[in-house]
């Protein structure tokens, strides 16, 4: 309740030193300004133009009162005017950047429930990954690995740090390097979903793998960055049963 009587109460206090001293408007305008200004900041558009209102007539109040016709008179009434435009501005402006502020917390708070959401959605996916019991993993459309799985290393007969190193290409015997890079162009672009291949991969030891690879873009990190999964099958058992037939 103090603070909020504050601007009023330097305004009555102009008031009075005004009438009490016959003090020029021009003389005393600063002091009302700086009270409507406060109230104008810091109270509500209610509250801050009751007290422009009252240093208004704190103003032109002395003038209309003793009758004076000198150019005091024309003086307060134009400074009482520049009061309350002052305050219509002030509160135009806070309203602003008050509204301005209110839109851009909003969409802070939607980005950070959108980033909350696609880490869960990471999160999960993870989990999905390592528990699955077939070679899987996550990968940039540059075919660097992500997150892989310990089926995948066990297939590829590298570890997990290895592998990290490494990119899809880099584990794709050489004939087959180039339909790996050209699928991978055409799932960032959006041009397929999807695409299946059956193709031989290189070991740690050298020994080549045949495998199946599927690869699926699966959507948006929080960085931005595209996502893939990479779903692959060690084939080599069933290469060697059909050789047998």
């Amino acid at each position: 309740m103090v603070r909020r009587a504050t601007p009023f109460v330097a305004i009555v206090a102009v008031i009075a030193i005004q009438a009490g001293d016959d003090v020029r408007p021009v003389l005393v305008f600063p002091l009302y300004l700086a009270a409507v200004l406060v109230a104008a900041l810091f109270r509500s558009r209610a509250d801050s133009f009751a007290a422009a209102a009252l240093a208004a007539i704190g103003l032109v109040g002395p003038s209309i009162a003793s009758g004076n016709t000198s150019a005091d008179g024309p003086v307060a009434l134009l400074l009482a005017v520049v009061l309350i435009t002052v305050t219509v501005l002030v509160h135009e402006v806070i309203g602003r950047i008050r509204q301005e502020a209110i839109v851009a917390q909003r969409a802070t708070s939607e980005v950070e429930a959108r980033e909350e959401r696609l880490r869960i959605t990471e999160d999960r996916l993870r989990m999905t990954v390592e528990a699955a019991q077939v070679g899987l993993a996550l990968v940039a459309p540059t075919g660097a690995w992500l997150q892989v799985n310990e089926w995948l290393c066990v297939i590829l007969g590298r570890s997990r740090a290895e592998l990290l190193q490494l990119t899809l290409g880099e584990v794709t015997a050489e004939h087959d390097r180039t339909a790996i890079e050209e699928a991978l162009a055409m799932l960032k672009t959006g041009d397929i979903l999807r695409w299946e291949a059956v193709l031989h991969q290189v070991r740690g030891d050298g020994g080549r793998v045949p495998v199946e690879v599927s690869i699926a873009a699966i959507g948006d990190r929080p960085s931005g960055e595209l996502v893939m999964l990479l779903q692959e099958t060690d084939i080599s058992a069933r290469r060697r049963l059909e050789g047998l037939r």
